[in-house]
């Protein structure tokens, strides 16, 4: 993630990153900013920590891009991350690891950009194209947007859930 911020920084100056939340493991967190100190990243990321759920939405209000940099694990491969919809339901347009557990829900080009899990480079690419053409990426944050209120919410999701725990228990 910091390898790709610190190329999104020398080609955006103006970029920001906010890493919002806890560190798993919490050790993580001082690595991290051994790492934005190595790379001179200090004024570029800010690290919250853990915030109110109420919180997160103000910082969603204020972004530009959500931002998914998993690597290609098994957890990550099978865990659909909460984020992703957030980010949808903010109108944020995205750049995720193209993984089994992303690729459905964010088709390169309509709502964000799929790019190559463990390859900083087409993180960064991604993020200042976004940057670098703001019309093209509100286009993609309203598409994604549009696709909660359509497909990806507790209205169009419970029946699913619902049929699928009768499905269970009756066996």
């Amino acid at each position: 993630m910091l390898k790709a911020f610190r190329e999104v920084v020398y080609v955006v100056p103006e970029a920001r990153l906010l890493l919002v939340g806890p560190f798993y493991p919490p050790a993580l967190e001082n690595v991290m900013r051994q790492v934005i100190a190595e790379f001179g990243l200090e004024a570029a990321v800010t690290i919250t920590g853990q915030v109110t759920f109420e919180k997160v939405g103000i910082h969603l209000r204020h972004a530009a891009i959500g931002w998914v940099p998993l690597e290609p694990v098994a957890k990550y491969n099978k865990n659909i991350p909460t984020k992703m919809f957030e980010y949808m339901a903010y109108g944020l347009p995205q750049v995720c690891s193209d993984l089994p557990s992303t690729r459905p829900f964010i088709e390169s080009g309509p709502s964000g950009l799929l790019v190559t899990p463990d390859d900083p480079k087409s993180h960064a690419e991604a993020i200042i194209q976004l940057l670098q053409n703001p019309e093209s990426a509100t286009a993609m944050g309203k598409r994604g947007q549009s696709m909660v209120a359509s497909h990806y919410n507790w209205a169009q999701m419970e029946p699913r859930l619902l049929k699928l725990y009768a499905e269970v228990m009756a066996n």
